[in-house]
């Protein structure tokens, strides 16, 4: 039974599509798809990222995405029985010992009980009685003083806090709001603020590629419901797959893609 990887490469060149068609077009790198091609999964970066490989490649080359991803589920679980077949058979006899005996388990016995009544007619004498009494009014006048003079205390520190929140929020509104304009050149310009700050939703699975000043922050496949943050100084840069599953945002303020945009999209804000 061919596997997933020989399923992937025969059926490319079988098509005449070169490896380098599909990285342009999924946005995975030849790396990886070489990785896949040569039962190499231990290449890729997590289980997440090979599964979504896996599907976008063969959706490209014509098969199906899903049915590939369940076919390599089966060959890994089929391999780990292959490799360790004495820990399955271990594990296989611990569990039916353990339904065994499930059956033969003994009724705890319950707790004995007591007489309380009994109990509390040798504590309360008239001795114990007026100690308790004496106890329930020391603490009571201890709370009593405390409520009194402690809201007292306290209010210095709250007047001085409700100062500091003013001051904050009379700050807040002096400050310069961000503003993002697109240029000529399709470059995304960051004003009155001091960072570039990108916030970035994802609704599918997306290729993904982050460069924060010239470094690389994050390089990898999002799955769908992962939102992430990026922050850069000067220059940031983002770069995914499929932009229509893509919301990004950067300080506040929301990056629309075109109507007739689709696939591989770049963003680049600069201050």
């Amino acid at each position: 039974m061919s596997s997933v990887g020989e399923i992937l490469k025969n059926t490319r060149e079988a098509k005449g599509i070169t490896i380098e068609q599909v990285a342009e077009a999924t946005s995975i790198r030849v790396l990886y798809l070489e990785a896949i091609e040569n039962e190499q999964f231990q290449l890729v970066p997590g289980e997440v990222y090979l599964k979504g490989f896996i599907r976008n490649y063969a959706n490209y080359i014509g098969l199906n995405g899903p049915a590939m991803v369940e076919k390599y589920k089966e060959q890994v679980e089929a391999n780990k029985k292959h490799e360790h077949p004495v820990q399955a058979e271990t594990n296989d006899i611990k569990h039916q010992q353990t339904e065994k005996s499930g059956h033969g388990k003994a009724k705890l016995a319950k707790p004995n009980t007591f007489d309380i009544m009994s109990l509390l007619e040798k504590f309360l004498t008239k001795r114990n009685f007026a100690l308790l009494a004496g106890l329930i009014l020391v603490i009571a006048a201890g709370s009593f003083i405390n409520s009194f003079f402690g809201d007292k205390d306290s209010q210095p520190a709250k007047t001085k806090q409700a100062a500091v929140e003013s001051v904050k929020s009379e700050s807040a509104d002096k400050a310069q709001v961000a503003s993002v304009s697109k240029d000529q050149n399709g470059i995304y310009i960051v004003k009155n603020a001091a960072n570039i700050e990108a916030q970035v939703e994802f609704s599918g699975d997306c290729w993904t590629e982050a460069y924060a000043d010239g470094k690389e922050v994050f390089v990898g496949m999002m799955s769908a419901g992962k939102t992430v943050n990026w922050k850069a100084e000067k220059e940031l840069q983002i770069k995914v797959g499929n932009v229509r599953v893509a919301k990004i945002n950067c300080n506040g303020q929301p990056i629309p893609y075109a109507p007739d945009e689709n696939g591989i999209a770049v963003r680049t804000f600069k201050r």
